[in-house]
């Protein structure tokens, strides 16, 4: 079921429909967190983090930046536990 968000989600970004696709990202961003990939959930947060218009979308842009540093913790964590 996640890889076939994740498909969907990347044709949709990639065929440029979507134009402000960084929602899209963190969804995206959201599946891989769910996976344990922490280093592609940063990875796809960060890139919708650089499309947020911060002046226009602060809440937005506060909320990214609270998933990035929740995946970095889960990353750490996972990391001691090995």
């Amino acid at each position: 079921m996640h890889s076939e968000a994740l498909k969907a989600y990347s044709s949709i970004i990639n065929s440029k429909i979507y134009v402000s696709n960084c929602k899209l990202q963190v969804n995206m961003g959201n599946i891989y967190f769910a996976m344990g990939n922490y280093q592609k959930a940063v990875k796809l947060y960060k890139m919708a983090l650089d499309k947020v218009n911060w002046l226009i979308n602060a809440y937005d842009m506060v909320e990214y930046v609270r998933i990035i540093s929740s995946c970095v913790v889960s990353e750490s964590g996972s990391r001691d536990t090995s």
